[in-house]
């Protein structure tokens, strides 16, 4: 799944994306250690890179749920 998710912002976001880094089995959340949990960081390029207003965190950010919803659960 966090693959898939990853693969998103790699090609999907490619015009507003840096990078995309996940750990899997642990995240920021008290507690929340364990297999099926995972956390992924996104850096977005500069925003003189991504002026417009569909290239905001918040434009991009609802796309991706969009995107995600679409993916089966495993």
């Amino acid at each position: 799944m966090i693959e898939k998710v990853e693969n998103y912002f790699m090609t999907q976001e490619k015009d507003n994306v840096l990078s995309a880094f996940s750990t899997v089995g642990s995240t920021l959340v008290p507690g929340g250690n364990s297999q099926n949990m995972a956390s992924l960081f996104v850096r977005l390029k500069n925003w003189e890179d991504r002026a417009s207003a569909d290239c905001s965190s918040f434009a991009i950010t609802e796309r991706a749920i969009k995107s995600f919803n679409k993916i089966p659960e495993e």
